[in-house]
Parts: structure tokens; C-alpha cells; sequence
């Protein structure tokens, strides 16, 4: 079984990579989910990548403390509520027709990603008394 360290330096990474990609070139993550890339989206697109790097440094300091049942709650519950908005929202653009076969794979990591953080908030203590 890979544990929480793992996973978390790979969330932190992903979460990098993307925010990365928005803040310093755009265009590129806008045209690979066609996108139209107009002005707006630029700025939109360079916002949430400068979101996503402070999520991915929250998620890399805390790769090495105690997650799961009541430890590290507030870092669970934050990347819970971005996977789950996002797996969503998502869902609901792509059955509308929006974006592209690229998309899928977004949500199937949006959806790991719910999945893995709802477990960790609802699992038992890791610590034993």
C-alpha cells in the first residue's frame, strides 16, 4: 500500500505543475482543453494557476505530518473541497459538451482524488493510544 507521503508529494506536484503551467503560459493548458483563449481567461487562468501553487506548497510542507481521522484536518478538508468541486463542476462541463477527451483524464484524477481525501477524513486515527 503507498503511503500518505507518497501521495501527498504527488498531489503537491500536480498541483505545481498545473498552477505552473496557468500562471506562466496559459494559453498552452487553455488550447490543450480548447479552450478559447481570449483575454478573461487568461487572467482567470493565471489566477487559479497562483492558487494551485499555494495549494501544492500547503500539501508539499505538510507531506510529512500525521494525516487521517482527526490529524491534519484542516489540509484533508481543503484538498477534499478542491477535488470535489472540481470533480463536479467538471463532470457537469463535460456531459454539457465542453472541452475535450483530455478532460476525462482530469476527472478521473479529480474523482481519485475525492475519493482518497474523503477516506482519510472519515478513516480511524492513524495514531494508537
Amino acid at each position: 500500500m503507498i503511503n500518505n507521503k507518497t501521495i501527498l508529494t504527488g498531489v503537491a506536484a500536480y498541483y505545481f505543475l498545473h498552477g505552473v503551467v496557468l500562471l506562466f503560459s496559459p494559453e498552452s493548458m487553455l488550447d490543450l482543453f480548447h479552450i478559447s483563449v481570449m483575454k478573461d481567461t487568461i487572467v482567470a487562468g493565471q489566477f487559479f494557476g497562483g492558487s494551485l501553487i499555494a495549494l501544492g506548497y500547503l500539501t508539499w510542507l505538510s507531506r510529512h505530518a500525521v494525516v487521517g481521522g482527526i490529524y491534519g484536518r484542516p489540509l484533508v478538508i481543503t484538498n477534499l473541497t478542491f477535488f470535489l468541486v472540481s470533480a463536479l463542476t467538471g463532470l457537469n462541463s463535460r456531459l454539457s459538451g465542453f472541452g475535450n477527451e483530455f478532460f476525462w483524464i482530469e476527472e478521473l484524477l479529480f474523482f481519485a482524488g475525492t475519493v482518497y481525501f474523503g477516506n482519510l477524513l472519515l478513516s480511524k486515527s492513524p495514531v494508537s493510544n
